[in-house]
């Protein structure tokens, strides 16, 4: 499933969309009051019920409900005195039914998540919660993919969110190149964000014809934020390539700095609305900076991969969670950037597309991969000594002499510190291969990186 974001701008129906997102976030709020309510107090026995979208439909448009007309009953009965059911009643009789559906299953699958959290050992996960109206800045309003849009009309979506279908203007042919065919269009969403309003739409990508490989080739992937990305290459021949990412870093300290000075004048003035509508605007546009420039970094990866012949991309997304989770232990000052950029946008990115360039990806735990040396040390063993908490600084081999490169203590040799996880990274996400070892350590391809510092696509 993939998803085309398009603002709105016409500003005929601008009001009225706003209007019904905020008031599809209000019902959203009285139903997890109730749901809460409900598993606090009554320990969850009405949960089902309340997160069934064929039975709340019954009860919003007043019906028996057809073969859940005993559960509609019950409901209808249990809740017959309940203020908060009432108002909820009165809301979802603004709002398209079918669309309300949609959005009982989104409440549903956050549940449902939390739950599984918490299974996991994760108590820390916290129940879906209520949103304040007047500070919200993004809402989300799903759509019925069958019920609630149309695309018959040329070059306009009409979009149905109470009684009547309202159209705004959008070229069918671009959006055609991309979705190849409007039957691939499952359902359209609408995303509130920081004052503007966009489409998501989203469409089933046309099944792509995986090509089997008979020469298998490994790559390893390592994310920062100095270096974004760092890629080593299982060959004799292909460099290896570090993309900086020292524009992101300026851009997020220069949005930083922006932000610090609009605060302090938000605190110093009165009249101030004009300085929170700017604010609201800054936040969009870093949101779409680092969509679109992730977007097109992630291509230039997988094609440089691809032109190398690369057929398994190994990475990671646990460190890059847990720095972003703060259960990272690194210093402030980093940690500032890895909350900031979103970094686990460009992994998610790489690997939804990663099958358009016939490229399988390989997630691994990359905990160790940046301490342990590559020429001297084995990542296999490390990560065994470490389950049972034998690890030392002498069984890592080297350690990181200065931000970027790595000394390796058998051989004496420096490397690149990002290069040498990257390779720990390929190696150890290429265990299945019995051509890894074949390959010799090539000494230059850790040393003498490709660098990238603009990407231009």
């Amino acid at each position: 499933m993939r998803t085309i974001k398009i603002r709105i701008k016409d500003r005929h129906i601008l009001d009225y969309l706003k209007n019904k997102i905020f008031l599809t976030q209000h019902f959203e709020n009285m139903l997890i009051i109730l749901i809460n309510q409900d598993i606090n107090q009554n320990n969850g026995k009405n949960f089902r019920f309340l997160t069934n979208g064929r039975v709340m439909r019954a009860i919003f448009t007043n019906t028996s409900g057809g073969v859940l007309r005993n559960d509609v009953e019950y409901v209808k009965t249990y809740y017959k005195d309940n203020s908060l059911m009432h108002d909820l009643i009165n809301v979802s009789r603004e709002l398209k039914s079918h669309n309300l559906v949609e959005q009982i299953k989104n409440i549903k699958k956050n549940y449902k998540s939390t739950y599984t959290q918490s299974q996991n050992g994760n108590f820390k996960a916290n129940k879906p919660s209520t949103k304040k109206l007047s500070s919200v800045n993004h809402i989300t309003l799903y759509m019925d993919g069958y019920k609630s849009i149309t695309l018959k009309r040329k070059n306009v979506i009409g979009l149905n969110l109470y009684d009547k279908m309202i159209y705004t203007h959008v070229k069918h042919e671009p959006l055609l190149k991309i979705v190849k065919n409007f039957s691939n269009i499952k359902n359209i969403n609408l995303n509130y964000s920081n004052g503007y309003v966009y489409m998501l739409i989203n469409y089933i990508e046309s099944q792509l014809n995986i090509e089997s490989v008979d020469n298998i080739k490994y790559a390893g992937l390592d994310i920062g934020i100095k270096n974004i990305a760092s890629i080593y290459i299982h060959d004799n021949t292909s460099k290896s390539l570090i993309i900086s990412g020292k524009k992101f870093i300026a851009y997020n300290s220069s949005f930083n700095r922006l932000l610090s000075k609009i605060d302090n004048t938000i605190n110093n003035i009165e009249d101030n609305n004009h300085l929170n509508t700017y604010k609201r605007f800054i936040f969009e546009k870093k949101n779409n900076y680092f969509h679109s420039e992730f977007h097109k970094l992630s291509k230039y990866i997988l094609l440089y991969l691809k032109n190398n012949n690369v057929t398994h991309l190994v990475l990671s997304k646990s460190i890059n969670e847990l720095k972003n989770n703060g259960k990272c232990k690194i210093s402030k000052n980093i940690r500032q950037h890895f909350f900031q950029i979103p970094i686990i946008k460009l992994i998610d990115y790489i690997c939804l597309k990663a099958s358009k360039f016939n490229i399988k990806i390989i997630q691994i735990d990359e905990s160790y991969t940046s301490k342990t040396s590559c020429l001297s040390s084995n990542i296999f063993q490390i990560k065994s000594l470490a389950l049972s908490n034998s690890t030392s600084t002498d069984v890592f081999g080297g350690r990181r002499v200065k931000r970027g490169l790595f000394k390796d203590y058998k051989y004496n040799k420096i490397i690149n510190a990002d290069l040498n996880a990257a390779f720990n990274i390929c190696k150890y996400g290429s265990y299945e291969s019995k051509g890894f070892e074949s390959i010799s350590i090539q000494y230059y391809k850790l040393c003498n990186p490709k660098k990238i510092y603009t990407i231009a696509i």
